[in-house]
């Protein structure tokens, strides 16, 4: 098994419905169990009684759910029990996993010369890394700075596609939720931008980079995210097996509109309409509704 880790994996819900649909519910509960374990071993091949483990079936007709969905959606082969869907998916995952790596790869030579060529999994961690070489750069030591002058005086992105700066913090402000403080006027979020420069600068989609943001602040929490640096670990898993939308028409803003409200009474939402609507959006047309 790789080093690679698959903590996610794309679930289309219209066929695993339409997949189950003649299961029993403890086939279904055996049957994603199996899917669960399936991507986080990579495809091992497994033995009955492995699988009966890894579903913990104890009684009879567990141990029968089990083996009926290993008859119905497994494949027996030399080395175990395989399923080709997901063999075939988790070698896409591996296919994005190291293209992104090369891309991260590719940018940090770009960015830092000579410097980049110690493995990327070094440079995240290492004392002369992005993230804090970018730190240094936006908030020196050598001289206090409030927090307009330390966002003007931040580095240039320079790269493909990547808005300014100042654009950046405007666009993500726009779609930060209840469940993350005030990014414009925390200290703790303006001290910790480099953050978002650093996801960048190692290739991160900024649609992706956007998307990550607004569905995990959609929601209040009781104790609020305080740093951009909270999204590191959700964006490096997030870019991993991120797969680049297809490119919507644009659509007008008063059509727009009228597919966000939409949106807010049904909670359906079509992807030939444009980029999911983004919590800000969302809240702007149930204010309208609660005034009108």
């Amino acid at each position: 098994m790789s080093d690679l880790k698959i903590n996610t994996y794309p679930m289309h819900i219209g066929d695993w419905h339409s997949g189950t649909s003649r299961m029993s519910l403890a086939e279904r509960g055996a049957y994603i169990t199996l899917c669960h374990q399936y991507y986080l071993d990579q495809g091992e091949g497994w033995t009955v009684t492995e699988c009966l483990r890894i579903c913990a079936a104890m009684a009879k007709d567990e141990q029968k759910a089990v083996k009926s969905v290993l008859a119905s959606k497994f494949i027996q082969a030399d080395g175990g029990y395989r399923h080709d869907g997901m063999d075939k998916r988790i070698g896409e995952i591996k296919t994005a996993s190291e293209r992104n790596q090369d891309r991260a790869r590719i940018a940090a030579e770009k960015r830092w010369g000579s410097n980049a060529q110690a493995p990327i999994e070094d440079a995240i961690s290492n004392a002369t890394s992005m993230p804090e070489a970018l730190l240094e750069e936006c908030h020196p030591k050598t001289k206090s700075q409030k927090p307009k002058e330390a966002i003007a005086k931040s580095p240039k992105l320079e790269g493909k596609n990547w808005p300014e700066r100042n654009q950046i913090m405007a666009e993500l402000g726009k779609v930060c939720g209840p469940g993350i403080v005030n990014p414009h006027s925390t200290a703790s979020m303006i001290q910790t931008t480099h953050a978002v420069t650093s996801w960048l600068a190692m290739g991160y989609d900024w649609r992706m980079v956007r998307q990550v943001i607004d569905a995990k602040t959609r929601k209040s929490r009781v104790k609020p995210i305080t740093t951009w640096s909270w999204f590191n670990d959700v964006m490096r898993e997030a870019h991993e097996v991120w797969v680049p939308p297809a490119e919507a028409e644009e659509v007008p803003d008063d059509i727009r509109k009228n597919l966000v409200r939409h949106k807010v009474k049904t909670g359906q939402w079509m992807p030939s309409w444009g980029p999911e609507p983004t919590w800000a959006e969302e809240k702007q047309i149930r204010d309208e509704r609660d005034a009108a």
